[in-house]
């Protein structure tokens, strides 16, 4: 909680050439609940913070695994074109030592990135709308993308309001500008509920390693 207070302190510096070192991540040493595991590296992943695996990968739990594979915010991390990190939005940007930012948005080449931080004791329900993030264009269509898991939403015109968040988990997102066809789904802002663990076992199941490097099939 700590360290990601601190960080979202002083992102305006980060950028190609130089990076915010949030810390190694803690991502399979024990000690984290699964949704504390998923929070850890999906908002190191947007921070733009180096990714150094601190584990023993091949006495690491399945679900750890998984959350170290997640691809597309690997691929956000190490993005080519964008370089500057995800930022807080919906925040008043006082440093507050375990109380961090819960809602973050940033470009990617994949879209925009968008992270819902549940850091309440117990599940809930979080909401934005498209106004309240830089990154997102007021009243234009958005085809939602689901960062974890790649489950297509559909589109929505002004915002999201995603229920089911554990506690202390994050649910990320890959909004796309523009839909592909037909009229952006309603009503308005666009309801979703999310629930990752069956989906974390299933993104274990389906790879593997291949000399000792992370394979995506």
């Amino acid at each position: 909680m700590e360290l990601l207070s601190l960080n979202a302190m002083d992102l305006e510096h980060t950028d190609f050439g130089g990076h915010s070192d949030a810390d190694m991540l803690e991502v399979g040493n024990g000690g984290l609940t699964e949704q504390q595991e998923r929070t850890h590296f999906a908002l190191w992943a947007a921070m733009k913070s180096p990714m150094l695996i601190g584990t023993a990968l091949i006495k690491t739990k399945p679900s750890s695994l998984a959350t170290l594979k997640s691809r597309r915010l690997i691929l956000s991390n190490q993005d080519t074109v964008y370089g500057k990190p995800a930022k807080p939005f919906k925040w008043d940007g006082v440093f507050k030592r375990f109380d961090p930012p819960q809602y973050w948005s940033g470009r990617s080449s994949d879209g925009v990135m968008v992270l819902l931080f549940n850091h309440s004791p117990q599940a809930g329900t979080m909401s934005f709308t498209y106004t309240e993030s830089p990154d997102l264009l007021k009243d234009k269509p958005y085809h939602v993308v689901d960062g974890w898991t790649g489950k297509t939403y559909g589109c929505f015109s002004t915002g999201l309001e995603v229920s089911g968040i554990r506690s202390n988990d994050t649910a990320v997102f890959i909004l796309r500008e523009g839909c592909a066809k037909g009229p952006p789904r309603s009503p308005e802002p666009g309801k979703i509920t999310v629930d990752y663990s069956p989906t974390f076992e299933k993104i274990w199941s389906e790879s593997t390693f291949v000399d000792s490097q992370i394979s995506f099939e």
